[in-house]
């Protein structure tokens, strides 16, 4: 995949050239970073010329984003929500003197415990940390199950932040990445992801003889893609 960050005046945009239809631009929070997929082979001037006419709406966004980090910087977390599993759940936050910690509760909210009021950043690193509690649960049932019905031997799997893919594989090293933001996607997207990347241990590329793997050992696959191309476009 193809990368690279262009100035566009006084905007940044980092650009990601997919294998995909239709161009499509995000402003992500909470930054206000700038970010452009094209299609494979559209020109450094098309991109250009789309950030010069959505110019005056990228700026309002990009001014909303910054009031909104500034407010948040003052709040408690009262009013958070953050989604798991395909939900979404109201996070409440309760001050106390025992360690920071985020579970259930019986009535659907998410409890944080802190003995500090929590920045934005405090509580989202809170929060990543159980995403990635909850995958490293999840993920060696899904390869225990998976690794013997495609028929493949996997030396290591990993999670990490991704900007722009779900996973990755390293055929040589027989490595799998996944990328942390999928506890937050329903269960069948994980599993989808799971197997894709595996499958690429049968074959490096997205040819007909790939796609027809995935089919064979995933039959309701399609569906799976499409909610993940969903949650690209909202996250």
């Amino acid at each position: 995949m193809k990368s690279k960050t262009i100035k566009v005046d006084n905007i940044q945009v980092e650009v990601f050239w997919k294998k995909i239809k239709n161009i499509n631009l995000r402003i992500k929070s909470p930054a206000g970073n700038v970010v452009v997929s094209a299609p494979v082979g559209v020109s450094d001037y098309t991109i250009i010329e789309l950030i010069r006419a959505k110019y005056q709406w990228i700026c309002e966004k990009q001014s909303l984003l910054q009031r909104e980090v500034a407010e948040n910087k003052t709040k408690k977390n009262t009013d958070a929500e953050i989604f798991f599993k395909g939900c979404k759940y109201p996070v409440e936050v309760r001050y106390n003197a025992g360690k920071d910690s985020l579970n259930f509760h019986d009535d659907g909210k998410i409890i944080v415990q802190s003995k500090n009021v929590l920045s934005v950043s405090e509580l989202e690193n809170l929060v990543n940390g159980w995403y990635r509690y909850h995958l490293k649960l999840k993920i060696p049932e899904l390869l225990k199950s998976w690794l013997p019905v495609i028929g493949v031997e996997l030396n290591e799997w990993r999670i990490r932040r991704m900007k722009t893919r779900w996973g990755s594989c390293n055929i040589v090293k027989r490595r799998i990445w996944l990328n942390l933001d999928l506890a937050k996607l329903p269960p069948e997207c994980l599993e989808y992801v799971v197997v894709h990347e595996l499958v690429h241990l049968h074959e490096r590329k997205h040819n007909a003889r790939f796609w027809g793997l995935v089919e064979a050992f995933l039959p309701d696959w399609r569906e799976s893609r499409k909610k993940l191309r969903e949650w690209e476009v909202a996250m």
